[in-house]
């Protein structure tokens, strides 16, 4: 199951039914999940209701502070154009020893909970697991050295929740080939010339990748959430879909 089983969900209404937008052309209906095989995949999702998605990264050392500035949000990179460079350095001091993902899970079980979803990459490109194809990543940068996706899936399986990971899929503020639409999103203070940046190259050098890492690696994935779509395209995306689909057919 990929990001259209939130489409699905937000299209539940009052009675329980799943349509597609009334916007979406119906040669594309296909990509809403509304087949009688993703309904199936999707059963599951339907049934839990209730999870916990977990926002963790390097904006979370100063409670998204940086050099007593509020950042706000997650977005803090973009939000105060702080330079790569200057960013990357927050991982220096990144040890959350504290961390216990079975605690983490335990919490989410007693309260009802069916699922975990975790931001393994969002917007400021940081790999928050042990990622072969990137170096910018928890395990490589931070004295922390430790994989929170592989203790969250093993805490998951052995507490009986499904265990889904968050992708940044059109942001990401690391990579100087991925633009946004108009610039709005993008990292325009380390990488100005959103002309020179190209979609496909970062497509194929990082999200191709990582999107294999996270469904060859960690067991069984109930959830790939992906955010932003941006410059994505069409067949990117079908590419994608195919590719999620035969790493884990379910």
């Amino acid at each position: 199951m990929l990001a259209a089983a939130m489409l699905a969900c937000a299209q539940r209404g009052a009675h329980g039914q799943t349509t597609p937008p009334p916007d979406v052309p119906e040669t594309d209906q296909a990509l809403t999940a509304t087949d009688s095989s993703a309904a199936g995949r999707m059963a599951w999702w339907t049934d839990a209701r209730f999870g916990m998605f977990i926002h963790w990264g390097l904006y979370s050392q100063d409670g998204c502070f940086y050099k007593g500035k509020s950042g706000g949000s997650e977005h803090m990179m973009q939000r105060l154009k702080i330079p790569l460079a200057d960013y990357a350095k927050i991982a220096d001091v990144f040890n959350p020893t504290q961390f216990n993902a079975d605690q983490i899970v335990g919490i989410a079980k007693n309260a009802g909970m069916k699922y975990i979803v975790f931001t393994s990459k969002h917007h400021d490109g940081f790999a928050m697991y042990d990622s072969q194809s990137s170096s910018y990543n928890i395990v490589n940068l931070t004295p922390f050295k430790r994989d929170p996706i592989k203790e969250l899936a093993e805490a998951c399986q052995k507490q009986g929740l499904k265990m889904g990971v968050y992708y940044s899929l059109g942001r990401d503020w690391q990579d100087p080939d991925c633009p946004t639409k108009n610039g709005y999103r993008s990292n325009t203070w380390d990488y100005p010339d959103e002309s020179k940046k190209v979609f496909a190259k970062y497509f194929e050098r990082k999200v191709k990748p990582q999107v294999t890492e996270l469904l060859s690696n960690y067991g069984p994935i109930g959830v790939i959430w992906f955010d932003t779509p941006e410059e994505i395209s069409k067949p990117e995306s079908k590419e994608l879909v195919e590719l999620i689909h035969k790493l884990q057919p379910n």
